[in-house]
Formats: C-alpha cells, sequence, structure tokens
C-alpha cells in the first residue's frame, strides 16, 4: 500500500517536465488534499501512513496532458470561496485575489457594486462575501459563464445578480454604482507563444487576449460607461497588464475621472489601476 508521500511523489514525478519540480509537488499536494479531505498539516503530518486516492490515475493522465490542476478538481479557492471551475471560465490568480481586498477595504457597507467581465463570478461573489450588505451585480458577454457564476453564488451562500452585456458596448442601463470593478481581457496576442500549454491549450482565450494593436479597448469602453454610471466620489477599479499602467491611468483621466493611480502587486509589478469619479 502507498503511503501518502508516495502519491505525491508519484504525481509530482508524473508532471515535473511541464511545471518544474517545486510546483508540481505543489499541485500533487492539492490532488491529494482534495481527494482525501486532509489540509495541509494532516497531509505533512500523514507522509509516511498509508493513504489511498480514488482515481489517481486518470488524474494524473489528465494533468500530463497539462490540464490544469482547478479543471481536473472541477473547482478552486478564492478570497474564502470555493469556486467552481471548468473550460468555461478562467482560474482566478492571486492578483485578482489582491484586486478584490483592495475594493474590499475602500467601499461602505451597503455599497452598490457592479463586476463586469465577471467570468466565474470570483470577483463579484468574494465581495458579497467580504462587504457587510453589499450589493452586487456582475455581466459577462458569455452565457456560458455566467452559468458558473451563477452557480458560484449558490456555491457559497450569496447574493449576486449576474447578467448578460457587452463590456465593449453600451451597458450604462445596468444602474448606478458606488463601485465597479473589472479584470477584462487585457493579455497582448503576442504573449500567446509563450504562454505554457495549461493557459494557452485549456484557457478561454477570449478572456485572456486583446489585439496587439489596440491593448485598451475593453478599459476605454468600460471607463466610458462608468463614468455615467459610478455616483459622484464612486471609485472604478481595474486589474491591468504592467505594461500599461502608466497608460490606462491617462485614459482615465482623460475620461474625466480623478486620482487614477496603478498599484503595485506583492511581486511588485503594477497590477491595479483605481481611479474616483
Amino acid at each position: 500500500m502507498a503511503t501518502t508521500g508516495d502519491i505525491v511523489r508519484r504525481i509530482a514525478d508524473a508532471i515535473t517536465g511541464i511545471y518544474g519540480r517545486e510546483e508540481a509537488v505543489a499541485i500533487a499536494r492539492m490532488v491529494v488534499m482534495d481527494r482525501t479531505g486532509m489540509d495541509f498539516t494532516r497531509m505533512a503530518l500523514s507522509y509516511g501512513e498509508e493513504c489511498t486516492v480514488d482515481g489517481m490515475d486518470a488524474v494524473v493522465g489528465e494533468l500530463q496532458r497539462a490540464r490544469p490542476v482547478q479543471y481536473v478538481l472541477g473547482h478552486t479557492e478564492f478570497c474564502g470561496a470555493d469556486l467552481k471551475v471548468d473550460e468555461r471560465v478562467l482560474i482566478p490568480r492571486p492578483e485578482t485575489a489582491e484586486l478584490v481586498g483592495h475594493v474590499a477595504a475602500a467601499v461602505p457597507a451597503g455599497a452598490r457594486i457592479f463586476d463586469v467581465c465577471t467570468g466565474s463570478g470570483a470577483i463579484a461573489v468574494a465581495l458579497a462575501m467580504a462587504v457587510p450588505g453589499a450589493r452586487v451585480k456582475g455581466s459577462d458577454i458569455s452565457e456560458d459563464a455566467l452559468c458558473v457564476a451563477r452557480e458560484n453564488a449558490v456555491r457559497n451562500g450569496v447574493e449576486v445578480e449576474f447578467v448578460r452585456s457587452d463590456a465593449l458596448g453600451d451597458f450604462r442601463g445596468e444602474g448606478s454604482f458606488d463601485a465597479m470593478v473589472s479584470n477584462p481581457p487585457y493579455v497582448p496576442q503576442r504573449d500567446l507563444q509563450s504562454m505554457r500549454a495549461n493557459v494557452k491549450e485549456y484557457e478561454p482565450h477570449g478572456a485572456l487576449f486583446v489585439p496587439d494593436d489596440d491593448p485598451l479597448l475593453f478599459y476605454r469602453s468600460i471607463a466610458g460607461n462608468a463614468y455615467d454610471m459610478l455616483v459622484p466620489g464612486g471609485t472604478l477599479w481595474f486589474e491591468i497588464y504592467e505594461e500599461y499602467a502608466e497608460e490606462t491611468c491617462r485614459l482615465l483621466r482623460k475620461r474625466g475621472f480623478s486620482d487614477a493611480e496603478w498599484v503595485a502587486d506583492a511581486n511588485g509589478k503594477p497590477r491595479i489601476v483605481w481611479c474616483r469619479r
């Protein structure tokens, strides 16, 4: 009978060529914790104990095809929420969790918040959980993504209204808000070839990439709508591509917003831009 340590090593050995050893071990641990119900401490203390992981061969096979572990497991943790994720939606990143933290700290209890390009609903659900009495709405052009988002709201016991709208169109009719937030597509198409297979072969390209010759098209459209949708003093928050921080701030100032500035993420890279109506 294999031990917990044996299983972690077996999974990690199978995918080290795809991810590198450190990340492969982290993924292996995620699988074991998910399939056994152990937390990290219990798993670490049981490395020498016998362990069984149901369906491990199938899991390893999917991971060896570079399918992201979050899709293999069918869910991921984000800001205290347990989110369903699959190929219909992006996997939420730690940088997006930082965005949620900044927004949650800045808005008052009971704030009306609109999340544009909501995808899995990660930001909307997390803010509904973090801001007392928040009234949260999320929108996306993808009905498939909205199905996942609605399931995630129910899954986490929060009320979020999800609607279909085009971030590149006129969506001012969605209401008036104290804060708006968006993690829109922002990766230049030129980056596609340098991305790892787990991203470029599985995650939805429509939620990731923008044309090389117009990388700020989503920011321009969302800002134009937001100026009319935010109450005076309301705030607009974006996750951004690090190379376009200053350009995004200039765009927002030209649209009439004040206090436009960028914030660095945990790695010291420009990752968030915010401004005030």
